[in-house]
């Protein structure tokens, strides 16, 4: 409402300017005009130039505007002559109402509020800003790490879990051999990282500055290595990738969903020799090994096309 009202003092304001210069002319074209007979009623009320004049009433609870037939009151022919001063006395009269409008600010909150399972005080300065774009963007939960209780770093699963990484060993090794760096480097990172960031999980059930400052960096180098997996796909083009790229992609991404939803790992994909959070070590290591086996096919496939 307030908005429209700030639209109607522009449109005002250009309509006296516009009404001065109609009555200079007219002025000059047919005479001295007769007063009209209506004069201003109260002191709130001021009358602009043209054949349907608007007021402003009631000032002091806001703006409202009302348009009424009626001719302008003042002395003829002076119009012209002093339209300046009218229109810089009008503008004054409007000041009241837009002291009215609304005015947003940008919010002056921290964004490190928002951490609750984090201190930022205890996040390296390095990463500080990363976690708190990330917890802007996504909410804390990108953050949150599931608990592997009762697995460790030397339980069977916990060592089972910690070796698929292995894979992605394997694909950055075979495309580092065939002549790829980038996207070979990139692969064999994430393999280390992984390997790094999911030790950490299982030695660390509760949230801790060591776990979290690992998965900032596995998300860092997973997003790149997507990134240029996506490139190379797009370079190769649709038509020409191999029908295992598509399908070693699908199914890395559905199992990476099921490792997260609902919280950690669907309870359908519980093995029958593991506790709770089998769930999430059964699906979260088809996903290291289905998204490895994408990168070694659409490197292959872009090895081969360039």
């Amino acid at each position: 409402m307030r908005n429209a009202q700030l639209i109607c003092l522009i449109c005002i304001s250009i309509f006296h300017t516009i009404s001065c210069f109609h009555a200079s002319s007219a002025s000059k074209a047919t005479g001295p005009r007769k007063e009209s007979s209506h004069g201003p009623k109260d002191g709130l009320a001021r009358r602009f130039p043209g054949p349907q004049s608007l007021r402003i009433i009631n000032r002091q609870t806001g703006v409202r505007w009302m348009k009424k037939n009626e001719v302008t009151a003042g002395k003829p022919g002076k119009r012209g002559t002093s339209g300046n001063k009218d229109f810089m006395s009008d503008m004054k009269m409007m000041l009241p109402a837009l002291k009215l409008l609304p005015v947003q600010r940008p919010s002056k909150e921290d964004p490190s509020r928002q951490l609750t399972t984090y201190n930022i005080s205890e996040i390296p300065p390095i990463f500080r800003n990363y976690t708190l774009n990330l917890v802007a963007t996504f909410g804390e939960w990108a953050l949150a790490s599931s608990n592997l209780e009762p697995e460790n770093p030397t339980s069977t699963a916990g060592q089972v879990f910690l070796g698929t990484n292995a894979a992605y060993l394997a694909a950055g090794g075979a495309l580092f051999s065939q002549g790829d760096v980038l996207l070979g480097g990139l692969t064999a990172s994430s393999g280390v990282i992984s390997y790094w960031y999911h030790y950490e999980q299982l030695a660390y059930p509760e949230p801790a500055t060591q776990k979290l400052i690992a998965l900032l960096v596995d998300y860092f180098v997973a997003a790149l290595s997507i990134f240029t997996v996506s490139v190379y796909a797009l370079e190769v083009g649709v038509d020409e990738l191999p029908i295992e790229s598509f399908l070693f992609g699908a199914l890395a991404l559905f199992f990476l969903f099921v490792g997260w939803f609902p919280p950690y790992g669907l309870p359908q994909f519980k093995p029958p020799w593991g506790g709770e959070s089998s769930s999430y070590i059964a699906a979260h290591s088809l996903w290291h090994i289905f998204s490895a086996s994408t990168a070694l096919s659409v490197g292959v496939a872009h090895i081969e096309s360039f």
